[in-house]
């Protein structure tokens, strides 16, 4: 998409796109990409319509990852037309497929902006991180609440911005070579602090699969991934209540209630192998498959894995669409890995992110789907804009 994509096409319109990017590199940690997503969405539009006529569709279509997204979205509102609240199906796939196609969309021109921009946004996330893990620590001990929450977003939403914003910290005190680069160890050790006071396992182990990803480049890397877990690892053990939440709660015993929602997910699955029960449905008919043994009294929203959940509301067709489109990603993540440390970070981030919805199903929320669409969309234009790479 990148060659259909000219700078100049951006034009007087420019200022929506940085507008909207800066407001997202600002507040996405915080939990609210909403009010930069609305520039972008504008944008976009804008965009769309003044180059109505000289974008080439079927240029687009004939790249295997646009196809799959395409076919994924319109499985969706396929099902939708079966679904069991029909009304709420057709309004999610809606809301998913502009959240998407606009993400996507937008990364393939922030991929074009000029360098000088980056000045900008790079500086902008540092400076929105460290903000928001400032408000994080503070609120914890100043409330006293059990677990801790963002700016914006509750406790396992927290934990997976908190991975993202580490991985860019440490990829971005990589990427710089001035004296600047040691202000991110303010973030990054505050950062680090934070995301043990979510007390996420999920996040925890998502952060290990992202710093395990980015540091698999150098043996100097592999030894400053293995300091920062021993660290962590020490303040979880050397604290009764970080302890009992991370190493007293991985036998199976303690996480029956994440099974028990999976062990459901595959009965729905079983009775709606085609068609799925709609975007959307999974908390409206979960209730109908609740396991005896789960002594949950709320229902669930979701089926905390991703795939099972995409699988339980598009159906198998949907579910296979979805891995195609996560595995076309995967293989362009590998071809960009050794790019610079900057793509180095949006791979590590990216598969965090995927590790950590094996266990929620985060994405699915608009704040945190912006957060994962804008990984995956920097993957495919840093993959497409490469010369050297061959486009998948």
């Amino acid at each position: 998409m990148n060659k259909l994509i000219k700078t100049k096409s951006v034009g007087k319109n420019n200022k929506l796109a940085y507008t909207g990017w800066i407001l997202i590199c600002l507040l996405f940690s915080w939990g609210n990409t909403s009010l930069g997503f609305i520039f972008l969405m504008i944008h976009s539009l804008i965009y769309l319509y003044k180059n109505r006529k000289s974008l080439k569709f079927k240029k687009i279509i004939n790249k295997k990852i646009y196809l799959f997204l395409v076919l994924f979205i319109i499985w969706s509102l396929i099902s939708s037309l079966f679904a069991y609240d029909k009304k709420l199906a057709f309004t999610s796939t809606i809301v998913f497929a502009i959240l998407l196609l606009v993400t996507i969309f937008e990364t393939q021109i922030l991929i074009t902006l000029k360098k000088n921009n980056y000045k900008i946004l790079l500086p902008t996330i540092s400076i929105g991180i460290t903000i928001s893990v400032l408000y994080i620590i503070y609120n914890y001990f100043s409330t006293n609440i059990s677990r801790a929450t963002g700016i914006f977003s509750n406790i396992n939403d927290t934990g997976t911005l908190l991975m993202v914003s580490l991985i860019f910290v440490i990829s971005y005190f990589e990427f710089l070579k001035n004296k600047y680069r040691y202000l991110m160890l303010i973030p990054g050790i505050l950062g680090s602090l934070a995301i043990l006071l979510t007390l996420s396992r999920g996040s925890f182990i998502g952060l290990i699969a992202g710093l395990t990803t980015y540091s698999l480049r150098s043996k100097k890397h592999i030894v400053v991934f293995v300091i920062i877990i021993l660290l962590m690892s020490t303040v979880i053990y050397s604290n009764p209540k970080l302890n009992n939440r991370f190493f007293d709660s991985i036998t199976i015993r303690e996480n029956m209630d994440r099974i028990y929602i999976w062990l459901s997910s595959v009965e729905m699955i079983k009775d709606y192998p085609i068609k799925g029960v709609g975007p959307g449905n999974f908390p409206i008919i979960y209730p109908l498959y609740k396991h005896d043994y789960d002594q949950k009294t709320h229902t669930m929203s979701y089926a905390h894995n991703i795939f099972l959940n995409i699988a339980v509301e598009t159906g198998l067709i949907g579910f296979i669409l979805f891995s195609a489109i996560i595995i076309i990603i995967l293989i362009m993540a590998i071809k960009i890995y050794n790019k610079n440390a900057l793509s180095r970070g949006v791979v590590a981030a990216f598969l965090s992110v995927l590790i950590h919805n094996q266990f929620d199903c985060t994405i699915l929320k608009f704040e945190i789907g912006v957060v994962f669409w804008i990984l995956t969309g920097l993957i495919i234009a840093i993959c497409f804009s490469d010369k050297n790479h061959k486009v998948t």
